[in-house]
């Protein structure tokens, strides 16, 4: 499993996490988020991207010029697969046994994430 991978797994894990508790179940789910949208501003969080020009910015683009000669056929065939799909079934190649229809609460996630 490819590292992008892992960490959309685990993000998708941490915005799962609050859905865990049954006795919720009478929250929305944007009672249950455990960021709330005006507090999450990725300017604040992430770091601004460097200069395109820079020694920062030349060595960050021949890092990602580099990943990509290495990428494989399969990967690629995998990352377009991924870019067309607009739904969580793309859980189901990483996720052994993946089935939205049997996990009501994440179901009621991506809904409501598609909505806003």
């Amino acid at each position: 499993m490819n590292l992008l991978r892992k960490m959309v797994c685990c993000g998708l894990f941490l915005l799962v996490l609050p859905f865990a508790h049954a006795s919720d179940s009478d929250k929305t789910v944007a009672d249950k988020l455990l960021i709330d949208k005006s507090h999450l501003v990725p300017a604040q969080i992430l770091p601004p991207a460097p200069e395109f020009e820079s020694s920062k910015g030349k060595a960050e683009l021949l890092d990602i010029k580099t990943i990509l000669r290495r990428v494989t056929p399969k990967e690629r065939e995998l990352a377009a697969k991924d870019a067309v799909t607009k739904n969580v079934s793309f859980f189901a190649d990483t996720i052994k046994g993946f089935d939205i229809e049997s996990l009501p609460e994440t179901k009621a996630l991506f809904s409501y994430m598609r909505r806003i």
